[in-house]
């Protein structure tokens, strides 16, 4: 971790499935690389959030794949394996 303490998913893309589902795609960046990432996504709440700022927030839960050897990280882990991850978070508006 004091090596390595960020990983990050930028977006460059979206497509809405329904209402409450889709995609994203972008790149992440852990460990000093960039792959590409395509990730599931399900709208949870759209609501204002209530402890804080009290803005407009919107929960989504994301899943993914990555291949860890991508990232330099093969070590325990077979290189073909690929572990689904999931995510749930939220991110203000702004407003």
């Amino acid at each position: 971790m004091q090596n390595n303490p960020q990983m990050m998913f930028t977006a460059n893309g979206g497509e809405a499935a329904s209402d409450t589902e889709g995609t994203f795609t972008g790149m992440l960046s852990l460990r000093g690389r960039e792959n590409p990432l395509t990730l599931t996504v399900t709208l949870n709440k759209v609501a204002d959030y209530p402890f804080g700022h009290k803005k407009q927030t919107v929960g989504i839960f994301a899943r993914g794949s990555v291949l860890r050897s991508n990232f330099g990280m093969d070590c325990g882990v077979a290189k073909s394996a690929s572990p689904p991850f999931g995510s749930r978070g939220g991110a203000g508006s702004g407003t």
